[in-house]
């Protein structure tokens, strides 16, 4: 996990068009968020649920779009089919 004390908002909107530093940078400050945020919710699920995030990933995927083949899953989530494979496999053990 990193460090976000450091960071702070945005002085002005010329930071956005003309950034003097990497904390300045949009997508990198998003990056930043992005994985502390994974890392809370990532926590969450295997601690709480048991389920690891991809499988995760593939139950909200089947909730919302319905059932569907592997393969179609696998594109979905941008994974290989080996992969999914293997969670929908872990999934129906558990």
């Amino acid at each position: 996990m990193h460090d976000t004390q450091g960071m702070q908002a945005f002085p002005d909107a010329s930071a956005l068009r003309a950034p003097r530093s990497l904390d300045e940078l949009l997508l990198y400050r998003l990056s930043r968020a992005v994985r502390t945020a994974s890392g809370m919710a990532t926590r969450l699920v295997e601690g709480g649920f048991g389920i690891t995030r991809r499988e995760w990933g593939m139950i909200g995927t089947l909730a919302q779009h319905g059932e569907m083949s592997s393969s179609a899953l696998a594109a979905h989530l941008q994974l290989d089919r080996v992969r999914t494979s293997r969670g929908l496999r872990s999934l129906v053990e558990k």
